[in-house]
């Protein structure tokens, strides 16, 4: 299980990850992953699903937003 922290313009996972926001519904992963956040849950072009812990409104918002990684995705051809 990979821990979040969305912050203003990009997100940092507890393995060293890093994701970029392109704007309120994407971010782009450094290999090119693309990540679409729908309400509470964050979904990426390799299948990963990240869970937001606190959903709510990004108004005032002085902390970063926790996330938990539930499924890895697949990386290559082979775990297919």
């Amino acid at each position: 299980m990979k821990l979040w922290n969305f912050f203003s313009q990009f997100a940092s996972s507890s393995e060293g990850d890093v994701i970029n926001k392109v704007n309120d519904q994407t971010y782009m992963g450094t290999d090119g992953t693309v990540f679409r956040r729908q309400g509470s849950v964050i979904t990426s072009s390799d299948g990963s699903i990240i869970n937001l812990l606190d959903a709510g409104s990004d108004v005032d918002r002085t902390s970063p937003r926790m996330g938990v990684q539930t499924f890895d995705g697949y990386k290559n051809d082979e775990n297919w």
